[in-house]
């Protein structure tokens, strides 16, 4: 009985000894009784292969390690860890508590290769048919790929490109230029710019390149009217059908000028007389019929529309008026003066819906308008360019476009297309000054340059208009 009674104190004395040793104060993992909590910031990045990126990692009553294929460059310091990837792919950071390592976050790295890039100049241009431009491509290269030249090509049929960026213009029209080079896996990457293909025809009156000569109106047909000055300094009109010149011209008159032409042929102008008389006729066919407002002391027609209905001006003791005649009635109406310009308005055209054109102010402070009803709309000169001080509009077809030119602040004369809201700067090339008095339903300008020597010549002007 002793000895088993001492046996069972030995045990009871020893299970008191291992349990009170287990509940003491600090033994153990003090973790166990704290939150632990870990994050990783951002979630998500893209890098360009070649970068560095870093992600920061908020970690509670813990330390952490970090995990992540070799490649991706990651290691730790502190609570950031930096990455600079070796390959392009996709990247997953794994952290893990190390006070429990079933707690984890993970963040996403996307590494793409740097491409080259491209860029061509210029990045539009208008030239000449006949005449060449060299577009150029910058190419800059990531460091330490080879260097690359561009690859050109040119779609449509309005010219051809070489393989030095050499553009020939052969048609009217408008071609993409294309420059590509091959990025880090093979792709191409492009770049496109366009280029418009003009064509100007230059002509003088019976094909006498000294012959001061200049292109008004032209109608749908393609026929042409205007004005030249012969040897005697006597001006006198002419209908230029093709390469065939007609002459119009008042034997009576000091001097003849035709302004517009219709889809009929009917054209309008004006004579001077000797005594000074100014008067505007319409010609149609074989008649010559003189227009001239009752009342005035003199009379000029400057625009005709398919109605035959004719626009003009007249001065009287009460000033300078435009005015509008109608064929059919042969009655006179006046057009309402422009209400900031009450003694200047000065009407050019008229299109088949009845918008008008004109200018008013003085010479070289004029302001072009249109005007459809009782609405004037101005043509300002900061409108077309930063340069212009005075603007002229002389037609309008149709679709509403407008040309005319305008006066830069070196008194230099330009051309212009009001087509919408934007304007076009139509200089020829070479010359020293422009101006575009008609265009066509069919986008077809005529107009006049002066050369070098001071004479005039008159152009047409197509593939402006796609």
């Amino acid at each position: 009985m002793r000895k088993i009674g001492s046996f069972l104190l030995l045990a009871l004395l020893a299970s008191f000894l291992v349990s009170g040793c287990g509940s003491g104060g600090g033994g153990g993992n003090n973790n166990g009784s704290k939150e632990i909590s870990l994050s990783i910031v951002p979630g998500v990045q893209t890098v360009t292969l070649g970068d560095k990126t870093t992600f920061t990692v908020n970690a509670k009553n813990t330390d952490f390690d970090v995990a992540a294929d070799t490649d991706a460059g990651c290691a730790k310091s502190g609570n950031t860890v930096t990455c600079k990837p070796t390959k392009t792919g996709t990247y997953v950071i794994t952290t893990s508590a190390k006070a429990n390592t079933t707690i984890t976050k993970t963040a996403n790295l996307t590494v793409s290769s740097e491409e080259p890039q491209i860029t061509v100049t210029p990045t539009s241009a208008i030239i000449n048919k006949g005449d060449s431009i060299t577009f150029t491509a910058k190419i800059v290269m990531p460091a330490g790929q080879p260097a690359q030249t561009a690859a050109w090509e040119a779609s449509g049929t309005c010219g051809t490109i070489n393989q030095k960026g050499v553009f020939q213009a052969n048609n009217i029209g408008i071609c993409d230029i294309t420059a590509s080079i091959s990025g880090t896996t093979g792709q191409k990457i492009s770049v496109k710019t366009t280029v418009q293909v003009l064509s100007f025809t230059t002509f003088n009156y019976n094909n006498d390149s000294k012959t001061d000569t200049y292109a008004y109106g032209i109608n749908d047909s393609g026929n042409i009217v205007g004005s030249f000055v012969g040897s005697s300094d006597k001006k006198r009109g002419f209908l230029k059908n093709g390469s065939a010149y007609t002459l119009i011209n008042d034997p009576a008159a000091a001097h003849t000028e035709a302004y517009k032409i219709n889809n009929s042929g009917d054209i309008v102008g004006t004579t001077w007389a000797v005594d000074g008389n100014v008067d505007g006729f319409i010609k149609s066919g074989t008649d010559f019929l003189q227009l001239k407002y009752p009342g005035a002391y003199w009379t000029a027609t400057y625009g005709i529309n398919d109605s035959k209905t004719v626009v003009g001006n007249y001065e009287t003791v009460s000033g300078l008026k435009g005015f509008l005649w109608n064929n059919s009635s042969g009655i006179y109406s006046t057009i309402s003066n422009h209400p900031d310009f009450t003694t200047s308005t000065k009407i050019r055209a008229i299109n088949n819906s009845g918008v008008i054109v004109g200018i008013v102010g003085d010479e070289d402070t004029g302001i072009g308008f249109i005007k459809s009803g009782d609405v004037f709309t101005n043509i300002r000169p900061i409108d077309i360019s930063p340069n212009a001080v005075a603007t002229y509009a002389y037609e309008i077809n149709d679709s509403d476009q407008v040309v005319g030119y305008f006066i830069d602040s070196d008194k230099y004369w330009h051309g212009f297309l009001k087509s919408g809201n934007r304007y076009i700067v139509i200089d020829y090339p070479g010359a020293d000054d422009t101006a575009v008095f008609g265009i066509n339903n069919s986008g077809q300008i005529v107009g006049t340059f002066w050369d070098s020597a001071g004479i005039a010549h008159g152009f047409l002007l197509e593939g402006l208009i796609p």
